[in-house]
């Protein structure tokens, strides 16, 4: 063991470093909240009136559901009632008996977020002597709007839901009822043999089941409070040429105190009570500047994916272009990490709504886009011998033949992401050989 020397260069950072690239990383309701955190800390620091704009935002905002999926929708919007909510409200209408309401209450209060009832309610103790006011509040319960609600799983959701439009008996019920599995499988010559009818008018039939809701809950509110996102970048088409601008109106609006400016300069201040409010001015002025430079940056950047994404916005997601990150930053003299912060949970609005800045970085594989493969790969399923379905492993190798590297785990994840079934579930019995 022995002790040397050596010159090394690091970079390090400090306190103001690394808190000017979190507010570079915020969003615009993150961004409020630390500043209005930061102005109940510090005097210097006070919100002032924003020149927001009478009217919504010119496509409406976006705001995140529960799914992860993305709705546009108006700014402001009443909340909408819960699926229980709902169904406790339609109970006074009906004049209930005390009792039935009382045990109708009890089941909407147990369904749940689906707006199924879970078997286990039906075996509490309280049901085995009441068996017959249980059946009553369920038959009242499964009666109520929307149509499927009650149900104790899928079948009896679907069941119910053709039921009450008057298709019961028909072949879809049929199907509901004992063969949603092979429906699942797209066993179709199988659901045709068993319940002799032919294979078109069980496909007619699986379009309809198709049109039904799996989960009564849908459409309702699920109690939480939605979280709106507000676009910090707009594009507009002008003539031909596409124009960027951050929308600063709705940004928040701090400003330095011109009270305690005033009462700074006055000269009626202790020594300690102006090294006070020095200190507070500059810690003020520091982070309004990095809320400038947050705002210039993300412009930056933002004219920058325009100017290489200019299809996207001009005829949609089909004219997207492979972008990366590091390329932006070399055009700007900037590090990607700067790059990847300046775009993080920033939204841009444009013609098509609110888009992820995120999103406008079209990932490859191996120099080739998602998109293309997943075409490719559906082209090969639609071209494949419905008896003999390709494996994964099998659509692997028939894109390498086509100048695609793709793995086996890769089509996977990708065929599973398109909804497409796999090789067991795309399969087709051969009806020749099973007559």
């Amino acid at each position: 063991m022995d002790i040397t020397l050596s010159r090394e260069t690091n970079l390090i950072l400090g306190q103001h470093m690394y808190q000017s690239l979190s507010f570079l990383q915020m969003s615009v309701q993150e961004l409020e909240e630390c500043l209005r955190d930061m102005s109940l800390e510090n005097v210097m620091l006070e919100e002032e009136e924003p020149p927001r704009p009478a009217a919504p935002l010119t496509y409406g905002a976006i705001r995140k559901t529960a799914a992860g999926t993305d709705a546009e929708l108006p700014i402001p919007e009443k909340q909408r009632n819960t699926l229980k909510e709902w169904l406790i409200a339609q109970i006074p209408s009906e004049r209930f008996p005390a009792e039935l309401e009382k045990a109708v209450r009890f089941l909407i209060v147990n369904l749940d977020d689906r707006g199924y009832l879970p078997r286990e309610t039906e075996s509490c103790e309280i049901w085995q002597r009441e068996k017959r006011l249980f059946d009553r509040a369920l038959e009242t319960l499964q009666g109520m709007d929307p149509a499927g609600v009650g149900a104790r799983d899928l079948r009896e959701c679907l069941c119910l839901q053709l039921r009450r439009a008057g298709e019961e008996d028909t072949l879809a019920e049929r199907i509901c009822y004992g063969y949603l599995e092979h429906l699942g499988r797209h066993h179709f010559n199988h659901i045709a043999n068993a319940l002799k009818v032919s294979e078109a008018e069980v496909l007619e039939a699986a379009h309809r089941i198709r049109e039904l809701s799996p989960f009564p809950s849908n459409g309702f509110c699920d109690g939480r409070d939605p979280v709106w996102i507000i676009p910090d970048v707009e594009v507009t088409a002008e003539g031909g040429e596409l124009l960027v601008r951050c929308l600063d109106e709705y940004l928040p609006h701090y400003c330095i105190s011109e009270y305690y400016v005033s009462l700074l300069s006055s000269g009626e201040l202790e020594k300690e009570e102006k090294q006070y409010l020095q200190e507070k001015m500059r810690q003020a002025k520091w982070a309004l500047g990095c809320v400038r430079r947050r705002s210039e940056t993300m412009l930056l950047c933002a004219r920058e994916i325009v100017e290489r994404q200019k299809e996207f916005f001009l005829y949609g997601k089909s004219a997207l272009r492979p972008c990366y990150m590091s390329d932006v930053a070399w055009a700007l003299g900037v590090h990607p990490s700067t790059v990847s912060r300046a775009v993080r949970n920033k939204y841009i609005l444009c013609r098509w709504g609110a888009v992820p800045m995120e999103d406008l970085f079209r990932h490859e594989v191996g120099g080739d886009t998602v998109d293309e493969i997943v075409r490719e790969i559906r082209g090969i399923i639609a071209a494949e011998d419905c008896l003999r379905p390709l494996s994964d492993n099998a659509i692997s190798e028939k894109l390498l033949q086509r100048g695609y590297s793709v793995a086996r785990r890769t089509v996977a994840k990708y065929r599973e992401a398109a909804m497409i079934p796999p090789a067991t579930g795309r399969k087709k019995r051969d009806t020749k050989r099973a007559g």
